[in-house]
């Protein structure tokens, strides 16, 4: 899905309760529900249940089954997305059934859905402010003439297995850290931070628009700090193999260890963006300081994100792309080990970090 039409579609959701009144017609009802004999044949249970029905007929016209794949596919990872269409109705004649009605469960119910809507209407207010300002003005998909010349400026940043996308405040979330990673790498290569954009985005990846120099000066920093993660792997190794003894201090030398691989990792970062920094012209250090401190923390998270799984790449990727395989392999297999101990099942320990790297 290419980022203006996930815009388009955040502001036709947002356009379709408010357009509808919905959480006013919501708070009719609620109203209704709390005057008194409202449970009693009459006028106000009268009145309440027509209310009901106008709002039945206006929630079936809003059907998300008659939008586009598009909008359905982001409406459908809103955390609460029965607040249209036929479930919306479906639940409307439950809560009335004129036989078992009860207002102040009905009233509670309504409550509910009322928070559903305007949080709903928060997340994607807060997702267009925060995508708004990333959108490349007439942005092409690939495949068009510019295809060649705008892949050496896209950053793809995706997970192969599963989605991993999977609500709005995850796209929130994934955006604005990927953001804020690519400005520091732009602010180290001195190109115009202005010029980060998201070009697109799946249920499993985004596609980050960036200067060429920034995609450079990540891929390389984060291949140099891979090349040195075959000590991590070892550590990791060594956590696996301690499973099998019986230790009294165990869990002292498991904690250890996890300091040991945090401390691998700062030392590697450290060096490389203090490579990356001599590359790039960094050379006083009163001029330093901020961009070293930002350019390691995002190092750092981009290790992190390799080691959750996620797979960086773009033109510019070169050795990075087998190395990111690599440690996504050796990783998935110690888990899988450490999984298939913990359920008694015992397996060799045969890991050769050095045949990988």
């Amino acid at each position: 899905m290419h980022i203006n039409q996930l815009v388009d579609i955040l502001k036709f959701i947002n356009t379709i309760i408010d357009k509808n009144n919905l959480p006013s017609d919501y708070q009719e009802l609620h109203t209704l529900c709390s005057q008194k004999h409202v449970s009693d044949a009459g006028s106000m249970k009268d009145r309440l249940f027509e209310a009901k029905k106008k709002l039945a007929n206006k929630l079936i016209e809003i059907n998300p089954k008659s939008w586009t794949d598009a909008q359905q596919r982001i409406f459908y990872k809103f955390d609460k997305p029965d607040v249209f269409g036929e479930e919306a109705v479906r639940l409307l004649h439950k809560l009335f059934d004129e036989e078992n009605f009860d207002p102040l469960f009905v009233k509670k119910e309504i409550e509910n859905i009322i928070s559903s809507l305007l949080q709903i209407k928060k997340s994607a207010a807060q997702l267009l402010e925060g995508l708004e300002p990333l959108v490349k003005p007439g942005s092409r998909g690939l495949g068009g003439e510019l295809e060649i010349e705008e892949r050496h400026h896209l950053l793809y940043i995706q997970f192969d297995e599963g989605i991993f996308i999977k609500n709005i405040g995850q796209l929130e979330k994934f955006c604005r850290i990927w953001n804020r990673i690519l400005a520091s790498f732009a602010y180290l290569t001195q190109e115009t931070i202005d010029d980060i954009r998201i070009y697109d985005i799946e249920s499993s990846s985004i596609t980050f628009y960036t200067g060429i120099k920034t995609i450079n000066a990540l891929t390389k920093g984060t291949y140099q700090v891979l090349k040195g993660y075959k000590k991590v792997l070892d550590v990791r190794k060594i956590q696996l193999e301690l499973e099998d003894l019986n230790l009294s201090n165990k869990e002292d030398i498991k904690n250890l260890l996890e300091e040991e691989v945090i401390n691998i990792v700062d030392v590697i970062s450290s060096s490389v963006t203090k490579e990356l920094l001599t590359k790039y012209g960094w050379n006083e250090k009163f001029e330093h300081e901020d961009v070293y401190k930002a350019v390691q923390v995002s190092l750092k998270q981009a290790i992190n994100f390799v080691e959750k799984g996620g797979k960086i790449d773009s033109n510019h990727a070169g050795d990075l792309r087998q190395m990111n395989e690599n440690v996504i392999s050796t990783l998935k297999r110690i888990s899988e080990m450490e999984h298939e101990k913990k359920n008694n099942e015992n397996e060799s320990l045969n890991i050769s970090v050095e045949t990988i790297f």
